[in-house]
C-alpha cells in the first residue's frame, strides 16, 4: 500500500493526471465535503465532446448552506503519487474547488492519523 505523508493537516491535497493528456490537477482532502467535486470550468478537459448536463444532476449546498446543481460523471484518473488509475464519480459543480470528498476517501484511500501527522493511502 503506497502512502503520502503530510505534516500540515490543513492542507493535504491529493495529485492526479488524466491518462493520455496533459491535463493535471490535485484534490483538497475535505472530510466534510460528502461528495468529489470539481469545478464546471474543468469539464471540457475531461469530456471535449460531451454536454456537462448528460451526467447525473445532483443538488449540492455549501458548507454556508448556498445551493448549487451539479453533475456527475465517471472519469478515469491517474493519481500520480500512488502511480495508480481509478475510475471515479466525480460531480462537476459551479464552485471553484477541487474537492476530494468522503464518497472517495471511503471507496479508494486510507487516512491515518499518528500524532502530529496523517497519511492518505492508496490500497
Amino acid at each position: 500500500m503506497k502512502e503520502c505523508k503530510y505534516r500540515d493537516c490543513g492542507s493535504a491535497y491529493v495529485k492526479f493526471e488524466l491518462p493520455n493528456s496533459k491535463y493535471k490537477h490535485s484534490f483538497k482532502i475535505d472530510t466534510g465535503a460528502g461528495i468529489t467535486l470539481l469545478p464546471k470550468d474543468e469539464f471540457n478537459n475531461f469530456f471535449p465532446n460531451k454536454k456537462l448536463e448528460s451526467g447525473e444532476e445532483r443538488g449540492l449546498q455549501s458548507a454556508s448552506g448556498t445551493p448549487m446543481l451539479g453533475y456527475t460523471h465517471k472519469v478515469l484518473l491517474h493519481f500520480n503519487d500512488y502511480n495508480q488509475s481509478k475510475i471515479v464519480d466525480v460531480c462537476f459543480y459551479s464552485g471553484k474547488r477541487a474537492l476530494l470528498g468522503m464518497d472517495m476517501i471511503k471507496k479508494h484511500f486510507r487516512l491515518c492519523f499518528e500524532k502530529d501527522n496523517f497519511f492518505v493511502k492508496l490500497p
